[in-house]
């Protein structure tokens, strides 16, 4: 598989970030790195490459931060067409010959992939796109959640997703379960409860992945009858997530009178239980929905109720 540093040099040929096809260029690490969704249009794909991989070359030694952003075409007294005609700009600038110029700029796009280790947390996948739909109007409830991952190594051939169900106030049952089992795309080889409230599944994908490929798969979790559930549907992303949808339909007999947006909130106002977000109204059917994209980290995203 390519490094971030194969990925540098193939991107600074040519015009750079300025090339028409720099969707084509910007490859998996890049993509990680940068955080460019799949359905990023192309002047989205330059603007975040160039900020953070901008923001990235100031970490860099004075000679070698303009190095990188000549080499890229970021910056902007050197967005020559040609790779050599940037080498040139970037060799009078530091008053070396062009040869040391294209040295400078191999040694920074190493110290850069150095320097981003830590920004590009890579377990081998990526959220692109997850749409959940939470059933309340049925005996007890059932979550079906449906993911389009992306490999961004080769050989991923098993995934580990995880999912909180903290246990309601009022629950009273002495076991604190969670049903799950694999719709497609997969096959379940594994079940962990490592906590009360946190569950973990291990999925055997149909067949390896090779890094920027794609996979479809989709889970169906059920709360056992008479296990209550805390009144809200939140993911917390920990990897990249580009985007999101939730669908909650309520038993159109028994809307919430209070149902509202989690839209980038820590969890501890979303156990607050108190209206943090846009109110939400169901429709005739009893369902809200609402899309979020390029989630942060570590915040909540969802719907809540009361």
């Amino acid at each position: 598989m390519p490094t971030l540093v194969d990925e540098l040099k193939r991107l600074r040929r040519g015009r750079g970030v300025l090339a028409p096809n720099i969707e084509v260029l910007a490859g998996p690490r890049l993509r990680l790195l940068c955080n460019i969704a799949e359905h990023d249009e192309p002047a989205v794909v330059r603007r975040k490459l160039g900020r953070r991989l901008g923001e990235l070359a100031t970490r860099l030694p004075g000679d070698l931060g303009l190095a990188l952003t000549a080499a890229l075409a970021i910056h902007p007294e050197a967005r020559h067409a040609l790779l050599k005609e940037r080498m040139n700009w970037l060799a009078a600038h530091l008053g070396r010959d062009e040869r040391t110029a294209r040295r400078r700029a191999d040694e920074a796009c190493a110290l850069l992939a150095e320097a981003a280790g830590e920004s590009v947390p890579d377990d081998g996948w990526y959220v692109a796109s997850f749409d959940a739909l939470v059933r309340l109007d049925s005996l007890s409830p059932v979550v079906q959640e449906r993911r389009r991952i992306i490999a961004t190594r080769d050989g991923v051939d098993e995934i580990i997703p995880s999912v909180s169900v903290p246990r309601h106030p009022a629950d009273r049952t002495t076991a604190h379960e969670l049903g799950v089992s694999v719709l497609y795309g997969g096959r379940l080889v594994r079940r962990e409860h490592p906590s009360e409230s946190h569950f973990r599944f291990a999925i055997a994908l149909p067949t390896s992945l090779s890094a920027g490929q794609a996979h479809d798969y989709g889970i169906e979790m059920r709360i056992p009858p008479g296990q209550p559930m805390r009144p809200h549907y939140v993911l917390v992303p920990y990897r990249r997530s580009d985007r999101f949808e939730v669908r909650v339909r309520f038993d159109p007999a028994r809307v919430p009178g209070s149902i509202w947006l989690v839209a980038g909130v820590p969890m501890r106002v979303v156990d607050d239980g108190r209206p943090c977000g846009e109110l939400l109204t169901a429709d005739a059917a009893g369902e809200v929905r609402w899309e979020f994209r390029n989630l942060t980290q570590g915040l909540g995203y969802g719907v809540q109720w009361r």
